[in-house]
Formats: C-alpha cells, sequence, structure tokens
C-alpha cells in the first residue's frame, strides 16, 4: 500500500484525534532493516505480527511490531495501534513493555520500537502446571500488581490482563521470575484534552478474565485490572480460570451472576492463610468491593507472602452499585446476548514471547445485519443505556426505539433475502441470521415496556411487554432455551397489568409463565 494513502486516511480528522495524527507524523523511517538486523519472528495475529531484531550499530535487543498489512485502511485497528504505542511509551518499569520509537515504514505501515520481553507467556507456564506452587504464583502476582501500580498512577488502565500478555522471565541463578506485562493495544488512557477512542458502549477484553463492568461498556478503572488480575490468580492455582461457560456468551454471564468456586476447594494443593481472601476480592461483582488501588492489592499479596495474617478490606461509603440495581437485571439479558458475539474477534496467540494486538467492537458488531445499522445501533444502545443509568426512562425508551426500528428494516431485509434465496444451505443460514435478529429486536421491545414500568406508566407498558411476551411464548413453545430474557419480561409485564390494576389478567399472565418455564427446553 502506498505510504501517501495511509496518510491520507490516518491523518483525517474523522478517524483519528490530532494527538494521534502528530504522533503518526514523529517518524517515518527509510527502511527498518537500515537501523535492525531481523533475527526471526516472535509472533503473529489477526491484527499484525512482531519479529525479534538488533540495533545494528548499539546491539540492543528489540521487538518491533508492525500493523497487519489488511488492517492499515481499518480506522479502528489503527487507533488501537497507535493508542498501544502512547500507552507504553508513557510507562517506564521493569514490568512492563515500553515502546522506544513509533513511525511508518517506507511501505506505509505503522510500526513500534518495542522493548524485548525474553520469556514465556503465563499462558504456557498455566499449562505445564509449573504456577500450582502457590510461592511462586504469589511472587509472580506481586510483580504483575507492581506493575499496574506503576501504570495505574500514571493513568493507564491494561484492560486486558490474561496469561498471554505476561511474559514471565525466570534467572536460574537465583530462581527468581520477573513478570512483564505486555500489549497495551486495549489500555484505556487519562487524557486531560477529554479526547478518547472508545465509544460509549464498547466492548474489550477477552471473556475468561473480563470484569462485570467491562462486560457491558460501564466506565473501567484500575479496579478493573484487578479483577483480571483475580482471575489469573485463580487460574494459576488451579490451572482453569473461575468462570468457564460453553462459549462467549455463557462466560460472560457467569462473570455477571455466578459466584467463582472456592480457590481452596479448586486447587489441588493446600492454600496459604489469606490467599483466598484476595482472590475472592479481586473477583467481587461490584467494583466497590474490590480492592479499590493496585497498592491496597500489593500489601495484601506481601502479607501473605510474608504469612502475616489479613483483614478482609473494608467497602468505602458510596452511592448503591449498579450490580446491586435493577437496572443491572434489566440490561443483563440483552446486552449480553448482543456483546458476547463480538469478545473473540481477535485471535489470541500462544507462541513465545507474544506481544500481540487486540481488538474489540459495539452492541451490535457482530449481528448479521448491514454496516449502517450496526454503527446506528452501537449509537443508539449505547446511548440508551446511559441515559436509563441517569433514569431518563423515556429517553432511554425513544433511543432504544430508534434502534429497533433499524434492526426491523434488517429482518425484513434479511427475510426478503431468505424467501428468494436458490440453495438450502443459504436459506437456512439466512434463517438462522433472522432469528438472531428478531430474538434482539424483541428483547428490545421488551426493555421499551421496562422503561415505561419504571416511569410508573403502566398503560402504556403493557403493549410492549404483550407483544414481547407473546413472541418468546412462541419461540418457548417452540423448543428455545428459557432464557433470563424470558423471565424479564413475563416478569415486568405482571408488574405493569398489576400496575394499571389489571390483577385478573395479571394471574393469567402468570399461569402462562409458569407453564412456558416448566415446558422449556432447559
Amino acid at each position: 500500500m502506498a505510504q501517501s494513502g495511509l496518510k491520507n486516511r490516518a491523518m483525517s480528522e474523522n478517524h483519528l484525534t490530532q494527538s494521534d495524527a502528530e504522533l503518526t507524523e514523529l517518524k517515518k523511517e527509510t527502511k527498518i532493516e537500515e537501523s535492525y538486523e531481523i533475527l526471526g519472528p516472535i509472533g503473529a495475529g489477526g491484527m499484525g505480527s512482531v519479529v525479534k531484531a538488533r540495533h545494528r550499530l548499539l546491539g540492543q535487543l528489540v521487538a518491533i511490531k508492525r500493523i497487519a498489512e489488511t488492517k492499515t485502511t481499518d480506522d479502528n485497528a489503527i487507533r488501537r495501534f497507535v493508542n498501544e504505542a502512547k500507552a507504553a511509551s508513557r510507562l517506564k518499569h521493569e514490568n512492563l513493555v515500553s515502546v522506544r520509537d513509533f513511525g511508518i515504514d517506507d511501505e506505509g505501515i505503522p510500526y513500534a520500537i518495542m522493548d524485548y520481553c525474553e520469556g514465556r507467556p503465563l499462558s504456557t507456564l498455566i499449562e505445564r502446571g509449573e504456577t500450582r506452587d502457590h510461592a511462586r504464583t504469589i511472587a509472580i502476582a506481586i510483580e504483575i500488581t507492581k506493575g499496574l501500580q506503576h501504570a495505574h498512577k500514571l493513568g493507564v488502565v491494561h484492560r486486558d490482563i490474561k496469561p498471554s500478555n505476561i511474559i514471565v522471565r525466570t534467572n536460574n541463578d537465583i530462581g527468581e521470575d520477573k513478570a512483564v506485562i505486555v500489549d497495551f493495544g486495549l489500555a484505556k488512557i487519562e487524557d486531560p484534552t477529554g479526547q478518547k477512542i472508545t465509544q460509549t458502549g464498547e466492548v474489550y477484553g477477552s471473556p475468561f478474565y473480563i470484569a462485570p463492568e467491562q462486560a457491558i461498556g460501564l466506565p473501567t478503572d484500575a479496579r478493573t485490572d484487578l479483577y483480571s488480575l483475580g482471575c489469573v490468580i485463580f487460574e494459576c492455582i488451579t490451572g482453569a480460570p473461575p468462570f468457564v461457560g460453553d462459549n462467549a456468551m455463557q462466560t460472560a454471564m457467569k462473570h455477571m451472576n455466578s459466584e467463582p468456586p472456592k480457590l481452596s476447594t479448586a486447587s489441588p494443593n493446600k492454600l496459604p492463610d489469606g490467599l483466598e481472601l484476595i482472590v475472592s476480592t479481586c473477583l467481587q461483582k461490584d467494583a466497590a468491593d474490590r480492592y479499590q488501588t493496585a497498592d491496597d492489592l500489593l500489601q495484601a499479596l506481601e502479607a501473605v507472602q510474608k504469612g502475616e495474617k489479613l483483614k478482609a478490606p473494608t467497602r468505602p461509603k458510596q452511592k448503591p452499585s449498579l450490580f446491586k440495581s435493577k437496572l443491572f437485571w434489566l440490561l443483563n439479558a440483552t446486552l449480553f446476548i448482543i456483546l458476547c458475539f463480538t469478545f473473540f474477534s481477535s485471535s489470541v496467540n500462544k507462541s513465545v514471547e507474544t506481544i500481540s494486538g487486540g481488538g474489540g467492537g459495539g452492541f451490535a458488531d457482530s449481528l448479521p445485519i448491514s454496516q449502517f445499522a450496526k454503527e446506528a445501533v452501537n449509537e443508539d444502545m449505547g446511548a440508551s443505556f446511559l441515559l436509563f443509568n441517569q433514569k431518563q426512562y423515556m429517553k432511554s425508551a425513544v433511543k432504544l426505539t430508534s434502534s429497533t426500528d433499524i434492526l426491523k428494516k434488517e429482518a425484513k431485509s434479511i427475510e426478503e433475502k431468505m424467501n428468494a434465496a436458490t440453495s438450502e444451505s443459504e436459506r437456512k443460514q439466512l434463517h438462522y441470521n433472522l432469528q438472531i435478529v428478531e430474538w434482539i429486536i424483541y428483547e428490545n421491545v421488551a426493555h421499551i415496556g421496562k422503561c415505561f414500568l419504571f416511569a410508573k406508566q403502566y398503560r402504556e407498558a403493557i403493549p410492549y411487554l404483550e407483544e414481547s411476551t407473546e413472541y418468546f411464548h412462541k419461540e418457548v413453545q417452540r423448543g428455545r432455551q428459557f432464557a433470563p430474557s424470558v423471565t424479564e419480561s413475563y416478569q415486568d409485564y405482571i408488574a405493569a397489568l398489576e400496575g394499571a390494576g389489571e390483577k385478573a389478567k395479571a394471574q393469567d399472565i402468570r399461569w402462562k409463565f409458569d407453564y412456558d418455564k416448566n415446558s422449556a427446553r432447559k
């Protein structure tokens, strides 16, 4: 690809902030090979590749990361690559990878010159059972926490802490591990200008390690990384993450709804006093119940390492948590069904010393609809979520209605294509796509009714909830799984009928709900 073409695209005000554009202008090498001797590949993934290299004059080893050529026209990919360079360049700490240089090569492809992290991914150590020794896991966790401590104090939240993003180097002479956190492609950076590359409602992270607030697009902070680290510690000790579902959606729902198994029960070895308390605190659903800073977690880990007794952390006084409110249960079902399609958008390369880029997306990015519809639905649902959180229920309903209308048009288009399909395989695929979109439509319809219900406009809520429960009833009778959203819709419909004084009909719907629940495929 021509350098001018990439430059013009990347420099557009519609794609990058001005500060990103300035960073893109920072340096242009004629050829990386003129300054560095390429020694061999480190890893590769969907977002790009990383090679090991040596500076020809200074002899220093580095890792050179280049965005994949197929991503050079992908605005989000470019933003994330630049974001990683900006985040890592702020950080100078022995437990964090840092960026030495950034630019565009003579082929027009962005690259970053990074510290070379010699060692093995923590994921490899876990697979080989080398972290079952709790003393080693605690030592590695302390190293990771020190890195997060430094990053958080400089306003950087990693948001993708997982074993494959932690490189461990063992000093065989003294038997100590040095852990380095890599891959800041999804990092959140505090910016005094107010500029940000993420949109409201976007979801990032890996499903086995993602914090509840991160999964549904709520604001993230240092405590988000501490939740992910809790998942990592649990996996180091037991060999498996605390939450594992049959697919990404089920895994995400477990993070939201299920209590993690006890570390002492899942561990094959006896644990030191305090380690279970540390992991349990990190894995609290409500961020206010976790350690509030990496300083707090570090202090706890070092105390356990020394054999000291721990006290349970005190919850700070603040407003009631979202995760203990009705809002959480309202959005739980719909958001997860939509969002969890996006979690595996980027591949994880498990090669030794991988430093690969990440990816993410909005509510509708993986739905089988047009790109225009995806962007519109992402915007409307993200806005609706925030408006509901602010108790602006009618405005939230308007945004949900907008996204629902768009999805109905997409459903009609899919149905037309399905009727015109010439092959059975194509027809089946389109029918499957239609089922996905229709289910989301009626999830939205149910939540529009919920908005009226919360606003105590019971009569207005009834037709929406009646429409959604009728759809869910038909789907359940056809053998559809009895999802949590079905329960929500029925319960809201009953509440709206009772609020409107229609107690006899509310009882009829209650019987219908019980019938559907008992006859549904589990």
